[in-house]
């Protein structure tokens, strides 16, 4: 991560995705992501699930703890620059202000 509106939450942190197979409800290779946080006083864990479009945004839900969990909120990609190599995020949770956050990728290699 390379900023964030909110620092006291999301100081620095990394987002890996990947696909990966499930097998309920039925057999399915589907992509998913996992978000690490580093804010002030916590670490926090947010998995990705359920991709998707809302309008012409990409959206995924937030899940705590599990991909199997409740999800918490979801994510938006608000921006995407291939030539800058960066995407931003927005995170909405109910009753939470939004937070965005930019990523840069800093591999291209699937197995770094």
């Amino acid at each position: 991560m390379t900023w964030s509106s909110d620092r006291s939450f999301a100081k620095s942190g990394l987002l890996t995705l990947f696909m990966r197979k499930i097998t309920k409800p039925v057999a399915m290779i589907v992509p998913s992501g996992i978000m690490s946080i580093f804010g002030n006083a916590a670490t926090t864990v947010l998995y990705l699930t359920k991709f998707g479009h809302l309008g012409s945004r990409a959206i995924a839900d937030v899940n705590p703890g599990l991909y199997t969990s409740i999800p918490v909120g979801i994510i938006q990609l608000t921006a995407f620059s291939v030539k800058a190599h960066t995407l931003t995020l927005v995170f909405s949770a109910q009753g939470n202000e939004l937070v965005q956050m930019r990523f840069i990728r800093y591999s291209a290699d699937p197995h770094p």
